[in-house]
C-alpha cells in the first residue's frame, strides 16, 4: 500500500516528502528546525525569509526540502523546463521518485497565489500522484498520461519538477 498524507495548514511540502519517502519520516518540527538554521546561516535573525511562511504555517521552499533530503542521502535534480518530461528515468533504482512544486490560488489569498508541493512515485508498474489535498492517490498505469499530465504541470501552471535519487 503507498503511505499518503492529507493536507493540514501549508505543511504540503512535509507531506509529498514523506509520501515520496513512504512513511512519516519527518515532522513540522524538523522542517521548522532547518528553516530556522537556513535563515541563521543567511544572517537571518527573528525576521520573515523565504524558506517559510511567515505565520510559522508551512509553506517551505526548495532549500528546506533538500536540507532534509541529504539527511537520508538523497538529492534533487532539476528538471530542465526546455526539455520533454520523459519518465523512463523512474525506473533506474537510485531514482525515489518525482516531487512537484506548482502554482495554486487559494480561497485566503486574496492578492495572488501561492505554491503547492506533490510527489509522484513510481511502485511496479503503477504511478501514483500523492497529493495532500486530495484523500487517497491517484494511480495512473499509462506512462504516456503521466508525461503529458506533468508536461502541463511545467507549461501552464508554471511548475517545477524535481527528481529525488540517491546519493552515489
Amino acid at each position: 500500500m503507498v503511505y499518503h498524507e492529507t493536507q493540514k495548514y501549508q505543511y504540503c511540502a512535509v507531506h509529498a516528502v514523506n509520501a515520496l519517502l513512504g512513511y512519516p519520516a519527518f515532522s513540522v518540527r524538523d522542517f521548522e528546525q532547518v528553516a530556522r538554521q537556513l535563515g541563521k546561516e543567511l544572517g537571518d535573525v527573528g525576521q520573515q525569509h523565504s524558506f517559510k511562511s511567515i505565520l510559522g504555517l508551512g509553506d517551505y521552499d526548495v532549500n528546506v526540502i533538500g536540507r532534509i533530503l541529504e539527511t537520508k542521502e538523497l538529492e534533487i535534480h532539476w528538471q530542465d523546463r526546455r526539455v520533454p518530461v520523459q519518465l523512463d528515468g523512474l525506473v533506474d533504482p537510485k531514482t525515489v521518485g518525482l516531487l512537484i512544486n506548482v502554482c495554486i490560488r487559494r480561497w485566503w489569498r486574496f492578492w495572488g497565489t501561492s505554491r503547492h508541493w506533490c510527489a509522484l512515485k513510481r511502485e511496479e508498474d503503477k504511478f501514483y500522484w500523492l497529493d495532500s489535498f486530495l484523500p487517497s492517490p491517484i494511480v495512473w498505469t499509462e506512462l504516456s498520461c503521466v508525461e503529458q499530465y506533468l508536461q502541463s504541470i511545467l507549461c501552464q501552471q508554471d511548475g517545477q519538477v524535481l527528481w529525488i535519487r540517491r546519493r552515489d
